[in-house]
């Protein structure tokens, strides 16, 4: 068996064109790889680094742009308790002319929703805006548990929801079932 068939004249400006019957299927020529002139190495280089970088900044401008619709970093409130039979506070943020759903969790557990859109609880600071909302604590086992609220931020159309720390958690103490 003889090596391959060398010869010049490709179709590329100094390729070759090489014949090797083992290779390709029925004997079909292929182009060797071949060398560029430095200047245009160096440009080639340049165009993949800046194609690179444009692609990085769609990247995270669509990442902000997503971030922004599904979820509302500017949601901030306060929560309380009088420690055994309710959950009280005010949330501000979203919308100005729409009332935000709040959300109660016990231990983790989703316990009630409701609508905050009454005034918020007397006393502290608050934004103007702020809308209160009041949650009834249900009977919890014996001990004591953390709730907290969240407040729900819908994105998306409507498709996807977002669920944001109201204030921190407040500790509330259960006495059991009667």
């Amino acid at each position: 068996m003889s090596g391959p068939e060398v010869s010049r004249g490709g179709a590329l400006p100094g390729a070759a064109e090489v014949t090797n019957p083992a290779a390709t299927p029925g004997g079909a020529p292929f182009a060797r790889p071949h060398s560029l002139a430095p200047e245009a190495e160096r440009r080639i280089r340049r165009l993949l680094v800046a194609k690179a970088a444009l692609e990085t900044l769609f990247v995270v401008a669509l990442a902000a742009a997503f971030f922004h619709v599904n979820w509302n970093p500017r949601v901030r409130g306060a929560v309380a308790s009088d420690g055994r039979t309710r959950v009280e506070g005010w949330v501000a943020g979203g919308r100005a002319d729409s009332a935000l759903e709040v959300q109660l969790f016990v231990d983790g557990r989703f316990v009630a929703s409701a609508t905050a859109d009454g005034e918020p609880p007397k006393g502290g600071e608050r934004p103007a805006g702020a809308r209160g909302f009041s949650f009834a604590l249900p009977r919890l086992e014996p001990g004591e548990h953390e709730a907290r609220v969240y407040a729900v931020h819908v994105g998306g159309g409507r498709t996807r929801l977002a669920l944001h720390p109201v204030g921190g958690g407040v500790r509330v103490r259960g006495e059991g079932v009667e």
